[in-house]
């Protein structure tokens, strides 16, 4: 029908690849090839080396482009000539034709195939169901195949982008919106308060140390922490330093108590940021994956997701030390979505730095969504295009319908 009879050569190269790269029409590389035009990008795991998945797509998308020239010359009874007059035409670009072809030889063979063999394995799996069907074929038909459609997709990965703003009480869908399969978040001033979390150790800080500090109050303390944390991106030995030398002391501590204390304390300390475990509960009940990506050591970062209580919505930890490799670096990324178990176009990041999360994340291929509030923008860098203020109006973006099946 389509017209795409490969010669045997040409079958072999693609077929005999199936097992290793086939994916590629279904579901992509996130990084994408510069040898392959934008348009042929296709979104799939990256389930073969690189370089061996490019080879076989540009073997499939020479051999398709040598048919749409055939047919430019000579047309003929299919639904590629069909396409190759609508270029003419001026529908479509040549690119457009050949983009199409594929779909539709990817769409009409392989998913047909997945469907007939998914559901031979499902009746293989449950006898029993293979009896109620066989006792009246005809009736059951239907619905069977529908069932089999929803019980075992021969899609297993897709994209939705929605090309308006579209909205379905309560939900408010903006053009090019992806709904995600998965969601990544940053830790320290994402999921947390900063700001209320040194306000709760400064309240422990005071009477573990009441001893040794004059008369003060925990605001005080709270204040000079603030100081000299610089919003957790400052040396932990110069902020230790730095605080001690800001409070009233009668006798000051040794700095090595001082700084056993912020990393034993503070972890137990955090507060959550307003929203988070509803947030997080919700996401999760709609069958997102969600995850953590942190930077820090990990005897310092683990405490801290214990006491905010989430570790029940959560798919992966990534903590830097543990993988040897800390955000921008796009290593780190790459760690979280295999981890994880989706591509980065079908996962969105959020997160408060607008250099370690957001930029780090978007060199990867990950959408990132800036919490807005705790870091500055820098003005060498265009603002990013997703933008939150609050935790909870990462429900609204990601609506109930998430039908990545």
């Amino acid at each position: 029908m389509t017209g795409t009879c490969l010669s045997k050569g040409e079958a072999a190269v693609h077929w005999n690849a199936r097992d290793e790269a086939w994916l590629i029409t279904a579901t992509t590389m996130a990084c994408g090839s510069p040898d392959i035009p934008s348009c042929f990008r296709l979104p799939c795991f990256c389930v073969a080396p690189r370089h061996r998945l490019t080879e076989v797509l540009q073997a499939l998308l020479a051999s398709l482009a040598s048919l749409v020239d055939a047919r430019r010359v000579q047309p003929e009874e299919d639904l590629l000539s069909v396409l190759v007059q609508g270029e003419q035409q001026g529908a479509f670009t040549p690119q457009e034709v050949v983009a199409n072809t594929l779909l539709l030889l990817a769409a009409g063979h392989e998913t047909t195939i997945n469907l007939i063999g998914n559901g031979l394995l499902a009746f293989l799996r449950h006898p029993e169901q293979w009896a109620v069907f066989t006792h009246a074929p005809r009736q059951h038909a239907f619905l069977a195949t529908e069932e089999r459609l929803c019980y075992d997709a021969p899609v297993k990965s897709f994209t939705r982008i929605a090309l308006d703003e579209v909205t379905y009480q309560p939900t408010w869908i903006v053009k090019e919106h992806i709904v995600p399969q998965a969601i990544l978040f940053d830790l320290d001033g994402t999921l947390t308060d900063r700001t209320q979390s040194i306000v709760h150790y400064a309240e422990r800080f005071q009477g573990d140390f009441a001893g040794y500090l004059a008369s003060t109050t925990v605001s005080t303390i709270a204040a000079a922490l603030l100081t000299a944390d610089v919003r957790g991106y400052r040396p932990r030995e110069d902020v230790v330093r730095d605080f001690s030398q800001r409070l009233p002391w009668r006798t000051v501590p040794d700095i090595s108590r001082l700084r056993r204390h912020w990393e034993t304390c503070f972890p137990l300390s955090v507060v959550a940021r307003v929203g988070l475990a509803e947030t997080l509960s919700t996401l999760h009940a709609r069958g997102i994956r969600l995850g953590i990506v942190t930077n820090g050591e990990v005897q310092f970062q683990e405490p801290k997701i214990t006491q905010l209580a989430i570790g029940r919505y959560l798919s992966t930890v990534v903590i830097s030390e543990a993988v040897q490799v800390q955000k921008p670096d796009p290593r780190i990324f790459a760690h979280a979505l295999a981890a994880i178990g989706c591509a980065a176009v079908h996962t969105w990041f959020v997160g408060d730095h607008p250099i370690n999360d957001i930029l780090g994340a978007a060199a990867v291929g990950l959408r990132p969504i800036w919490l807005t509030g705790v870091q500055p923008w820098p003005l060498e860098h265009p603002e990013p295009t997703w933008q939150i203020a609050a935790l909870g109006e990462l429900v609204t973006m990601a609506p109930r319908t998430n039908n990545a099946t």
